[in-house]
This record gives C-alpha cells, sequence and structure tokens, in this order.
C-alpha cells in the first residue's frame, strides 16, 4: 500500500509524535513486556473518534476512547473508563460501580495522573485504574489511543482487558 500525503500534513504529523515521544516510549516499552498480541498503527493526527476512525479507515465503533474521571471529593483519586467511540459513558453507572462520585478530569489533572495527553491517553502503562464498558468485549478489533493523537494499537478486546487489568463494567 501506497500512502500519500502533503508536506505540511507530516510535518504536523512528525510535530506531533515529537511531543508524545516520552509517552509512546512508555507505551512501547509496556507491550514489549507483557508480550502484546498488538500492532502499533501511525495515523494522520485525530481530534476526535470519528476523525481517528476515518483516518485508520475503520468503523467508529472500533475506536476506543480513554476518558479519565477524578472523584469528585479528592480530584488525586483516578480512573480510566473505555468506551466506544460513538458513546458516553454513564457517570450515573460509573458511580455506581466504584461508589464514588465523579467527574471528567480537567486536561491538567489529566497530565497530572497519566503519562499522556488529552486525545492520546492510552489505557496501556497507566498509572491510574482501568474499567472498560462491557459493549467493547462486543467488538472483534479495537483500536485504542496508544499514547499519542497519531497512535493507535489494534488489538482485541481480550487482549486489553488481560494488559490492563481492567474492570469489567456495564458504563454506556
Amino acid at each position: 500500500m501506497r500512502i500519500t500525503s502533503s508536506i505540511p500534513a507530516v510535518k504536523a504529523l512528525m510535530h506531533e509524535l515529537e511531543c508524545d515521544m516520552e509517552a509512546l516510549k512508555q507505551v512501547i516499552d509496556f507491550l514489549q513486556e507483557y508480550d502484546a498480541d498488538a500492532q502499533l498503527i501511525v495515523h494522520t493526527q485525530a481530534k476526535n473518534s470519528q476523525q481517528a476512525a476515518q483516518a485508520m479507515d475503520i468503523q467508529v465503533e472500533q475506536i476506543v476512547k480513554s476518558v479519565v474521571f477524578v472523584a469528585e471529593e479528592d480530584s488525586t483519586a483516578g480512573w480510566v473508563v473505555l468506551v466506544q467511540g460513538h458513546t458516553h459513558v454513564d457517570t450515573n453507572q460509573l458511580e455506581k460501580h466504584i461508589g464514588r462520585t465523579v467527574r471528567m478530569a480537567t486536561p491538567e489533572e489529566v497530565q497530572q495522573q497519566t503519562p499522556f495527553r488529552v486525545g492520546g491517553v492510552s489505557p496501556f502503562a497507566q498509572p491510574l485504574p482501568v474499567i472498560v464498558d462491557e459493549a467493547v468485549l462486543g467488538i472483534a478489533e479495537i483500536q485504542p489511543a496508544a499514547g499519542s493523537t497519531c497512535v493507535g494499537a489494534l488489538l482485541t478486546p481480550a487482549e486489553l482487558v488481560r494488559l490492563t487489568r481492567a474492570d469489567v463494567a456495564q458504563l454506556s
């Protein structure tokens, strides 16, 4: 396959990858350490699930968003919640599952609690507990971010759960 792109697009991609280099290294090291059955795929920058799906030439249902939540009363307590790209986290279900009141983390809180920037939050090499929506398990192949808005990991849901040691719950 031949992929073509404009020089400005390639420069933009290079800039994004440079900004995320340390996070990408952590994800790659993690995937190697745990002998992951996953492929890393570099694509044009995506600012949302629909753009990521288009860039990867997959369905938006296969995109897995990593959404960081923090406890309302203690923003140092956090969780990474994984849902399909076309859905949203049901906060009531999440609160019921973890037994605490939560809110979505601010971009600053995401960077404080994870090694990632918003848009490239990976479920891998994650210091926070991971919870995956059970609907994700019904997809044959999925693609969460791999530490960058330009890199995704293609793998099965079972492999995702194995690697992240995620809890599974109904969250969408």
